[in-house]
């Protein structure tokens, strides 16, 4: 899971604009690869985030990170013991290859969690500001249109398309489990 470290990093970066300033364009590609390898189901954000820096970052990620960016990374909480993600840019104009949650309304929403395990994706979602009475949507791309079975945050709604599962969920921090169901 990315810790509220990770994510409150990833709302800045958000925000930024590439340029001189921001030399460092190919440690926050690293960081961001490191990021995939842990919410594999949703690269969507970084994927769009890298290529505001595309100019500026060498292709592809550099196989040995800086020094600074193996202690950012530490300071994040997140796993150096395997190769950062070097395809951020796969969502972007290509068909997707495995599934994706996709249209996360960050930096409002974000996943600490999104992976794919035995067929059933796991989300942990958290809020920047909740509102129990508020709704958020989202898509998962890549699926079989099929019944899903869902467990965790009450009240989920979610419409079935060929073109993928649109989800309706409250605006509230808490984890959701999709199971395959029938067809």
């Amino acid at each position: 899971m990315l810790s509220d470290r990770s994510l409150e990093w990833l709302r800045d970066l958000n925000g930024l604009m590439p340029g001189p300033e921001n030399a460092k364009a190919d440690d926050v590609a690293y960081i961001l690869g490191l990021m995939a390898n842990t919410t594999p189901a949703w690269t969507e954000r970084y994927s769009a985030i890298v290529r505001r820096y595309e100019p500026l970052v060498q292709l592809p990620i550099p196989p040995e990170p800086s020094e600074q960016a193996q202690r950012l990374a530490s300071d994040l909480g997140l796993d150096t013991s395997t190769p950062a993600t070097r395809d951020l840019w796969a969502l972007h104009g290509k068909p997707v290859t495995h599934p994706q949650v996709v249209e996360i309304e960050f930096p409002s929403v974000a996943l600490s969690r999104a992976e794919w395990i035995r067929g059933s994706l796991y989300l942990q979602m958290v809020r920047l500001h909740e509102d129990a009475a508020a709704w958020t949507e989202f898509r998962i791309i890549g699926v079989e249109p099929r019944m899903w079975d869902i467990t965790g945050v009450e009240g989920v709604r979610i419409d079935v398309r060929a073109s993928g599962v649109n989800v309706r969920v409250p605006l509230v921090t808490g984890w959701l489990e999709f199971t395959p169901g029938s067809y």
